[in-house]
């Protein structure tokens, strides 16, 4: 039984596509292929996390009941998992997302994109970091989302009261996580936005309700030197004192 539908273009058509193709039409494009396989599956257009302009929070909201409603017992499966490894539940629960190998796809001549994970971005010194924190916080769960099943990304994303990310594709399972839920990106001022205070993920928060809080690197292998430490464990701190005042 086939619960997922792929599509994909030869890499040599993908590519021309993008160098020749203007953007407005590309809409256009998807929506002629896939009225061809419209007798055969249910589908919805998604605009990728660059769009940020097309953000809607109802559309992402019925995409997240989609997928429950596919791999729901995954999802639960994974929750479940995660609540054996918690230690103190009274706690707020914060995930740090590092960078891991690439997976072997990235390798082959099918992929147009050959640097990714760990190779494209790192922090160098994150475990210095994983530390700082759990110093303090008991309830810290440090993860590589490389080769991992959606469901195990649903259910970190949708259970976490702060996430801890560097900027990159990662960062689109916000779409999973729950409300007023915290997100800290670690960013390369090359990837933000023109105004140079927001990020294509700091607007994809803003449109689920999210709390979104930037802190920026020169390049995206930087070494986080002590301020910029100081200033992650101040805004976990802001967000523990505003929880504690509403409980």
């Amino acid at each position: 039984e086939a619960r997922y539908l792929k599509l994909r273009l030869p890499v040599g058509l993908n590519r021309y596509i993008r160098k020749n193709v203007k953007l407005k039409y590309i809409d256009n494009i998807i929506k002629a292929i896939f009225s061809i396989i419209k007798p055969f599956s249910e589908f919805q257009i998604l605009k990728g996390y660059d769009a940020y302009r097309s953000f809607n929070k109802e559309v992402f909201s019925d995409f997240k009941k989609a997928i429950r409603s596919i791999i729901g017992e995954e999802i639960e499966e994974e929750i479940s998992k995660i609540e054996a490894k918690t230690n103190n539940k009274k706690q707020i629960k914060i995930v740090i997302v590092n960078r891991g190998k690439p997976p072997s796809f990235y390798k082959t001549k099918e992929s147009e994109i050959r640097a990714t994970a760990a190779e494209r971005r790192s922090i160098p010194n994150m475990s210095e970091l994983v530390e700082a924190v759990g110093s303090i916080y008991d309830n810290v769960h440090t993860i590589h989302l490389e080769d991992k099943p959606l469901s195990y990304q649903f259910a970190y994303f949708s259970t976490a009261d702060v996430v801890i990310a560097q900027h990159g594709a990662a960062l689109a399972n916000l779409i999973f996580s729950r409300n007023d839920q915290l997100v800290i990106e670690i960013v390369d001022r090359r990837n933000l936005l023109n105004n140079a205070k927001e990020s294509l993920f700091s607007e994809l928060s803003k449109t689920l309700s999210l709390q979104h809080r930037i802190v920026v690197t020169n390049h995206g292998h930087e070494i986080l030197d002590q301020n910029t430490m100081e200033l992650i464990m101040q805004v976990i701190g802001e967000k523990v004192n505003s929880q504690q005042k509403r409980t």
